[in-house]
């Protein structure tokens, strides 16, 4: 398996290991040249949003609450 951690520039870099039991959390590493123990690694990239971003429809409108109508029959 391979992992990316930041490097002593904090750049990314990739390290192989053979991977133990996990429990989805932590993973056991069974062996490594780079890999060492409480060392943090880089499990995924989050996107920063806006919360006005995340709740807006296509049209920029605001997505309107759970259960609420809109005041138009039928929809």
């Amino acid at each position: 398996s391979r992992v990316f951690y930041a490097d002593e520039n904090g750049e990314p870099a990739i390290a192989f290991f053979r991977p133990g039991a996990t429990d989805g959390r932590n993973t056991e590493v069974k062996e490594s040249r780079v890999i060492v123990e409480g060392m943090k690694v880089i499990t995924g990239i989050a996107k920063a949003e806006t919360k006005a971003k995340a709740t807006a429809t296509p049209f920029g409108m605001p997505t309107p609450p759970r259960g609420s109508r809109s005041g138009r029959g039928g929809f």
